[in-house]
């Protein structure tokens, strides 16, 4: 599966993506033009109670679970690291496989349904993607949705970042010089309040948003994108079920300034 990654210098404004379409980045990095492959398929886990089939309109308990596989890597024991680091995401606490994970979750329903029977019935759905690669790193995204009872159903979003050339997760320390955390946060409260349309002199709880005394925070959860790094807030985090999903993106150019001499996005 190939990927055109387009990488950019200072005097390029506009780009062209595989699509012909034309992207904008404020304040690029200064990167050369390169084209990435990255080699990789799709695998499928389906589960549910028996007496049931996929394609059954009675109600039935599911699960289902999109994932990744990567075919090719600098040696065999990347390429093992990466694929054990995004299965480790999937599997769920307690179980020591994804299959287990689904398994577990069809069963733990059935057990349940003896002895309430007129219970809601459970559904699950995760799926993994390729948000954004370049030559050095690749950054996956992981869209989950469970439903267990109640009023609704819990659903979120995960990115990790794994470096291409060691198979580690990629953490904010490796990526930028010491004493980078206060300069970020801020920008980061600026982004924010910019993409939640709060003005500077509007306190968080006055827009609904639940900060702890006020003070903005960035999630531990972020990725990196073509944009810039993007950060996530999921439902319940700093907001109610009711806002949903609160995502916004860092652009490169403006954390040029914090970043390693070696940071993997130079």
């Amino acid at each position: 599966m190939k990927q055109l990654f387009l990488l950019i210098t200072i005097s390029i404004i506009g780009l062209t993506t595989a699509c012909k379409n034309e992207v904008k980045i404020e304040e690029p990095l200064v990167l050369e033009a390169a084209v990435d492959t990255l080699a990789y398929e799709m695998n499928r886990i389906f589960r549910t109670e028996a007496d049931c089939v996929e394609s059954d309109d009675k109600d039935c308990a599911k699960i289902e679970i999109n994932y990744i596989t990567f075919l090719e890597a600098p040696s065999d024991s990347v390429l093992q690291k990466l694929n054990m680091n995004l299965l480790d995401e999937l599997r769920g606490e307690g179980y020591t496989n994804v299959v287990a994970y689904a398994n577990g979750f069809i069963r733990d329903f059935v057990n349940d349904k003896a002895e309430i029977p007129n219970m809601a019935t459970w559904n699950a759905e995760i799926d993994q993607k390729v948000r954004f690669n370049t030559p050095d790193f690749v950054c996956i995204e992981t869209n989950q949705f469970t439903f267990t009872g109640g009023t609704h159903g819990i659903y979120g979003t995960s990115y990790e970042n794994y470096d291409r050339n060691t198979g580690d997760l990629i953490q904010l320390t490796d990526l930028f010089a010491p004493s980078f955390e206060r300069p970020l946060i801020d920008l980061g409260e600026k982004h924010f309040r910019q993409s939640m349309a709060i003005a500077a002199s509007e306190s968080f709880d006055q827009t609904g948003y639940t900060f702890p005394k006020d003070q903005f925070y960035l999630p531990k959860n972020f990725g990196l994108t073509q944009e810039g790094i993007t950060f996530l807030y999921n439902i319940y985090e700093i907001a109610p079920y009711s806002k949903g999903v609160q995502e916004f993106t860092i652009p490169y150019g403006e954390l040029k300034a914090l970043l390693k001499k070696d940071s993997i996005l130079l």
